[in-house]
């Protein structure tokens, strides 16, 4: 197998752990998978919101910010990123944030839900 395909077995390995809530797991392939494959937007989106999920918001912050460094009409990665800011109760920062994924994405009802949580 080449490194594209290991890097892709591993993220989909990720997302089938993400299912079964094994979150520590799919986060150690989340990382193998970008030790073959850097700067993946895909596994970097999801790599920050399994770090959400065991806490670790300071990891999940560098990984939603490197996606938004690489494409910064990523609406995953800023909501991602409003969640994290709202752990660290930057109220004002993560409303901007969820307006920024809805403005990226206009259709994106997970946005529109966390803002009006916040309001």
């Amino acid at each position: 197998m080449t490194d594209i395909e290991i890097a892709k077995q591993l993220f989909a390995d990720g997302l089938n752990l993400i299912q079964n809530k094994e979150f520590e797991q799919a986060e150690k392939k989340f990382l193998k998978s970008l030790e073959l494959i850097p700067d993946r937007e895909s596994v970097l989106n999801n790599l920050s919101s399994v770090q959400i999920k065991l806490g670790k918001y300071e990891d999940a912050k560098k990984s939603a910010t490197r996606v938004i460094e690489l494409n910064k009409n990523n609406a995953v990665a800023w909501m991602n990123l409003g969640v994290i800011e709202q752990e660290f109760s930057n109220f004002e920062t993560s409303v901007n944030c969820f307006n920024k994924a809805i403005e990226t994405d206009p259709l994106y009802f997970h946005a529109y839900n966390n803002k009006g949580i916040l309001l």
